[in-house]
């Protein structure tokens, strides 16, 4: 309450007064902030489950499986579990937006005939190698592929100018570790497959295309 301009009040009793004010406001004060003490912990112990930020994996959708058998240029054995893309509309499509591979070793594009083989990575977030192969299976060439700016109208070509019959696209970096480098043959393209479990080769799920 704010006090008169014509107030006249004297001694003891002013003393009394403002000092039974200033407590009073004291005790206002440590009230609120109490009260707004317990407004945060309540809001922080609502149980209300923090939301995850994380984006959602985005899986490639619609494609088959195919065991892929690729003999190393030492004539070991690598068996894939891969996805293919057999058509014109999945070819186009390829591995764009996608996020994760769901457990799967990469993507075959399968062409009808041999002929050379030019790949982009417009719309692609996922850094890739790619290796092309003959119609014979000998390994041309392997590239890594790096991901297309958004909005950039002119992105680069892969691939070579020799004739190919089938592009295998991995993650950057796994064509080392799967051993495909150069003298290696792709061997198969076998049954449907699936991942296997345990992250150690593959699990056939039928009979080959």
């Amino acid at each position: 309450m704010p006090r008169s301009r014509n107030c006249r009040t004297t001694g003891s009793r002013v003393r009394r007064y403002r000092g039974g004010m200033r407590a009073l406001r004291v005790l206002a004060l440590a009230v609120t902030v109490g009260a707004l003490g317990v407004a945060a912990v309540s809001c922080a112990d609502s149980g209300s489950p923090a939301r995850s930020t994380a984006p959602t994996p985005v899986a490639p959708e619609g494609f088959d499986t195919a065991a892929v058998t690729i003999r190393r240029a030492d004539g070991s054995l690598c068996e894939l579990c891969t996805y293919v893309a057999r058509n014109e509309a999945e070819r186009s499509r390829g591995l764009m937006f996608a996020t994760d591979l769901a457990g799967y070793d990469g993507m075959l594009f399968a062409f009808g005939l041999a002929s050379p083989q030019s790949f982009w990575m417009r719309n692609t977030g996922l850094p890739l190698s790619a290796a092309w192969f003959a119609a014979d299976g000998l390994l041309v060439s392997a590239l890594d592929m790096d991901p297309c700016p958004a909005g950039e109208q002119s992105c680069p070509l892969y691939g070579p100018q020799e004739p190919v019959l089938h592009v295998l696209e991995v993650l950057r970096g796994d064509l080392e570790r799967f051993g495909i480098t150069a003298g290696a043959r792709l061997e198969t393209v076998g049954a449907p497959c699936r991942p296997n479990p345990d992250g150690i080769g593959l699990q056939t799920t039928g009979t080959a295309a």
